[in-house]
């Protein structure tokens, strides 16, 4: 996909006009119990025409198959990368109702497996993060293009966490990343979060749509693009990030969305999501009439 091809790589997403965000982060032994049939559903119910997935945060734990992170890290298979595959799984269900899976991953190696990401060629932090250097940046690519090969079509979009300029994170890094997502997928969209910010933006011209981390629903964009980018923002529906508390009751959310989406925007609403995929009622409450309002 070419830098200039930004707008129709967009398109759909644009259409979306709104979808929901995961932080499946529970320990491999309890990515058993996850039900793909029932996420589907309940995201379904959502109105949600997107959904993200976290492959993994920063346990060092993730929830799909990677040989390459394994070899590179000297981890046993299976003992680090969850071979049931839950993405995969999520996509195929959501696939029935018309819904597109994105997924997450932080830009850098896990912050909590000291062990795992120096075999990976980072040996200090800042302060919580890796400082990244020619090594890290080439080693971690590696293994999102194995994912990105592993999921080919079926993953429709990814959002990078964590790319900081203080982790030496910049725009000369940028490209590596945009070649290791188009490796599975050419069509799939990219944006790389540099944190919450005054402003929506896109951190390079490798972003495909704008990261737009927020703490809450206010921004509003002026037009569809920024920079070149499709507008986007996502914040959390609940108290803070994975909470299943309700901050947002549904007339606001039906309102802050049609509002984005009035002017171009597209909203990304943060749910929390239970060990087996199912969502919380008071959650899915809200949503619901959220959907009824913007679908209906």
């Amino acid at each position: 996909m070419k830098l200039t091809d930004r707008k129709e790589a967009t398109d759909w997403f644009s259409q979306s006009k709104y979808g929901v965000f995961f932080h499946y982060l529970y320990d491999i032994d309890d990515m058993p119990l996850f039900n793909a049939e029932k996420f589907a559903a309940d995201v379904n119910e959502t109105g949600a025409k997107y959904a993200f997935i976290t492959l993994g945060q920063n346990s060092g734990y993730y929830c799909a198959p990677n040989p390459t992170y394994e070899e590179l890290t000297k981890n046993a298979p299976g003992s680090k990368c969850y071979t049931g595959d839950i993405p995969t799984q999520a996509a195929k269900a959501l696939e029935k109702y018309g819904i597109k899976l994105m997924v997450y991953l932080p830009s850098h190696p896990p912050s909590r497996d000291n062990d795992s990401s120096i075999q990976l060629g980072v040996n200090q932090k800042v302060p919580d993060d890796w400082l990244m250097n020619d090594t890290a940046v080439e080693n971690w690519c590696k293994v999102v293009r194995a994912w990105s090969e592993h999921f080919g079509k079926t993953i429709h979009g990814w959002w990078f966490d964590g790319f900081y300029p203080w982790i030496a994170l910049d725009e000369h890094y940028a490209e590596s990343y945009k070649k290791a997502v188009l490796a599975g997928n050419d069509e799939t969209i990219l944006a790389l979060n540099q944190g919450v910010e005054p402003t929506v933006y896109p951190a390079n011209k490798y972003c495909d749509y704008t990261a737009g981390e927020f703490n809450e629903f206010t921004a509003v964009p002026e037009s569809r693009f920024v920079d070149g980018a499709q507008w986007h923002v996502l914040s959390f529906l609940g108290n803070t990030w994975t909470d299943a508390s309700v901050k947002y009751d549904g007339e606001y959310m039906s309102n802050y969305i049609a509002t984005a989406n009035s002017k171009g925007g597209v909203v990304t609403v943060d749910m929390h999501i239970e060990k087996d995929g199912s969502l919380v009622k008071e959650q899915l409450d809200v949503m619901r009439v959220v959907k009824q309002r913007i679908r209906g």
